[in-house]
């Protein structure tokens, strides 16, 4: 009977019914994208490290992400990681901005990713046009489609220069983003050494590939040991120092981190305050049903019941909304992410709100 009549009360003013549902799918709307941004941009600064085939990092003392250009690294420190028992591989990468010439005579800046993808360390992923093959010819780079328009080129074929050095698009990804807004451009790490003039046995980071069976933390430590110059992190402690730096050492990371949690308040605040106004607007009906003889707890059973199909009814328009968006914007130069787990936590926090209504 309670549901009844929660539904009764929510369908009997349609006018007033629509009203409520657009305030509460306009917050989840906007605390979906909010988070959906914030998600997205994490996923676009750790990308890069996420798709390295290694267990270890050799980087730079000060590095705080793969696009800091540093003080190189070379074979001594390449050859005493790989004398450490339990390490397979040492895999040089090379990476470092760069401007690249478009054909129209603009500048664009880019990010350089030398790299050898047989060794195993990084390839480009994603590929829809050539392969890691295509790159390695000639001259050959891959960049990402979304960025295009940005390089001045139409697609495979396409002709541009990086640092005076000529060079042709072979291979398209899709999907790798950049938060610098600066495209990664895919390249042979002996190319991208000859961009920016590095001797064959430089390099600006190093991949390490242990054992199966290895202690990953032993050979960590010793390695640290053997290369005071420079530090050596796991891969999960390169991804965290990354997603500091750019969220909380940048200005546009903050800006990014305060929008979110603006986001988010605003949107707890109309879902609140629309749920409030919803249970107001039948405060004659339930004070005549209390003068009728219904208990406290039943007019409470009643209040929840209405304030539940409400929220469920606003969670379900909201959330397609929000994934339409996030599918729109894959398209974008930033991409959001709506994990699963966002979409429980949405829901799981509009309970609290609906149960502290009057």
């Amino acid at each position: 009977m309670a549901f009844i009549l929660a539904f009764r009360n929510l369908v009997h003013d349609k006018t007033r019914l629509v009203a409520t549902m657009a305030g509460l799918t306009f917050a989840i709307i906007l605390i979906g994208v909010q988070l959906g941004i914030y998600f997205g941009v994490r996923k676009i600064i750790t990308d890069m490290i996420d798709h390295t085939a290694a267990q270890l990092w050799i980087i730079p003392f000060g590095a705080q992400c793969i696009e800091d250009f540093f003080p190189i690294l070379g074979d001594h420190e390449r050859h005493e990681a790989l004398s450490i028992p339990g390490v397979q591989r040492v895999i040089p990468l090379v990476v470092a901005f760069a401007d690249w010439d478009r054909p129209d005579g603009g500048i664009t800046h880019v990010v350089v990713v030398g790299t050898d993808a047989e060794e195993g360390g990084l390839a480009p992923w994603n590929l829809r046009n050539g392969d890691w093959t295509d790159i390695k010819t000639f001259n050959g780079v891959g960049v990402d489609r979304t960025y295009l328009s940005e390089l001045g080129v139409a697609g495979i074929g396409s002709r541009a220069g990086i640092i005076s050095h000529s060079v042709r698009v072979k291979a398209l990804t899709e999907g790798i983003r950049s938060f610098t807004q600066a495209p990664y451009v895919f390249t042979t790490n002996a190319r991208a050494r000859e961009f920016f003039g590095l001797p064959e046995d430089k390099s600006t980071f190093f991949l390490v590939k242990t054992a199966p069976q290895a202690d990953v933390a032993r050979i960590q430590k010793e390695i640290a040991a053997r290369l005071p110059d420079a530090e050596v992190l796991t891969k999960a402690e390169f991804r965290g120092r990354s997603i500091s730096h750019w969220l909380f050492g940048t200005k546009v990371g903050v800006s990014l981190i305060f929008g979110t949690i603006l986001g988010v308040i605003i949107g707890a605040v109309i879902v609140a305050q629309t749920l409030y106004s919803a249970t107001l607007d039948h405060i004659k009906e339930f004070a005549v049903l209390r003068m009728l003889g219904s208990s406290a707890s039943y007019l409470y059973r009643i209040i929840l019941t209405q304030a539940g199909l409400i929220s469920v009814a606003g969670f379900a328009l909201g959330t397609l909304c929000v994934l339409l968006v996030e599918r729109w914007s894959q398209q974008t130069a930033l991409p959001m992410v709506v994990p699963p787990k966002l979409c429980i936590a949405m829901l799981i926090g509009r309970w609290p709100l609906a149960l502290s209504q009057p």
